[in-house]
This record gives C-alpha cells, sequence and structure tokens, in this order.
C-alpha cells in the first residue's frame, strides 16, 4: 500500500532502507491514542491554522504540499527530534521527508474521503 512513498521519499531524500522505518514511525504518531489518534493528528493542524491543508489529504482532488515549518508547527519540535532519533536519520532530513510522506500517508488511509 505504502510502497510509492517509500520509493519516492527514499530516492528524493537519499534515506536508503531508513524510509520505510520513517513511514512506519509517522504511521504510529498518526495511530497514538495518547494522542487521540487520527482525529487527534488532524486536531494538531488545524490548531496551528492549516486544517484545510490537513483537510485536502483526506478529501479527493490534490494534497495541498505541507513544509518544514508548517510541519515543525504542527507536530513541534520535541515530537520531530524524538522522531529522528527513532528513526536514525538526521534532524533536517527527517523532518523534510516526513513533510513530504504525511501528506501522502493520509491520502493513502482516506480513499473514500473518511476518517478511518
Amino acid at each position: 500500500m505504502f510502497n510509492s512513498i517509500i520509493d519516492e521519499a527514499a530516492g528524493r531524500f537519499d534515506l536508503g532502507d531508513k524510509a520505510g522505518t520513517l513511514l512506519s514511525a509517522l504511521l504510529s504518531i498518526i495511530t497514538d491514542k495518547g494522542r487521540g489518534g487520527f482525529a487527534g493528528l488532524l486536531n494538531r493542524f488545524r490548531e496551528v491554522g492549516l486544517g484545510d491543508t490537513a483537510e485536502s489529504w483526506i478529501n479527493s482532488g490534490a494534497n495541498t504540499p505541507l513544509s518544514y515549518e508548517q510541519l515543525e508547527s504542527a507536530f513541534g519540535e520535541e515530537t520531530l527530534k524524538n522522531l529522528s532519533g527513532r528513526v536514525g536519520l538526521e534532524y533536517e532530513k527527517t523532518v523534510s521527508a516526513s513533510a513530504f510522506m504525511l501528506p501522502r500517508i493520509i491520502d493513502q488511509l482516506t480513499p473514500d474521503g473518511r476518517i478511518p
């Protein structure tokens, strides 16, 4: 289901075999019940003024891209530093690749335009 995202991110950001690890780590953030799960993730984007951006990944049509700074704003530096350490990539590469991958992951998880 996510092979194309993994392959594209690996090539674009020179992630090698860490692309799959990063995707798994992002999925764990998306589904983390302690953070409110999928709905909690969307709420974090709404809270920082990125609700329309996040909604574009769920709805049919083009996905609005997510920037490095926007992801940092929504997730917070601490979460992203933890993610970086967990995956074993430098911080900047982790954030850039995650900003690229997250809209695509959410788009894949919501093929019918509904939150799982």
